[in-house]
């Protein structure tokens, strides 16, 4: 498989959706959104650290050839725990000129003592999880409506 049918590949299981549990609408959480850009790979790249930065984020690992975006964990808290976030974009060419970009994030808690929730985490769509999530799912949705305005 090419690099870019790889990426393409992770991209897809990245984004899968699941449906809410007991949602009265039958509406469904999302962990990722997906913005095409109407311009070159390196150029949604580009716009999608500008993104980045607008949202306040620092991004740690930024590989343009890679595609990739990783932002500085953000540090939240809520009650007892202390929330580390992590935003991601990854960019895959679908063309000469379009790109899709990817936005998701993930957290993991602390508790009072320290200790750590034994795995990663996706930030979600649903309002009502475990994390604020309607805190943290704004930041991937301002992000893409900054790459939507372009």
């Amino acid at each position: 498989m090419s690099r870019i049918g790889s990426r393409l590949a992770w991209v897809v299981s990245c984004v899968a959706l699941a449906e809410v549990t007991g949602s009265a609408q039958g509406e469904l959480e999302r962990s990722a959104i997906q913005v095409t850009l109407h311009a070159p790979a390196s150029a949604a790249f580009e716009q999608t650290m500008a993104a980045f930065v607008r949202a306040g984020l620092v991004a740690v690992d930024g590989n343009a050839a890679a595609g990739t975006i990783t932002s500085l964990p953000v540090e939240r808290h809520q009650g007892i725990f202390l929330l580390e976030l992590v935003y991601r974009a990854s960019v895959v060419p679908t063309g000469d000129s379009a790109a899709l970009v990817v936005l998701s994030g993930t957290y993991v808690a602390r508790d009072a003592a320290g200790r750590l929730t034994p795995e990663e985490r996706p930030i979600t769509s649903h309002p009502h999880g475990p994390v604020a999530h309607a805190q943290a799912w704004g930041i991937i949705e301002q992000i893409a409506e900054a790459l939507q305005a372009k």
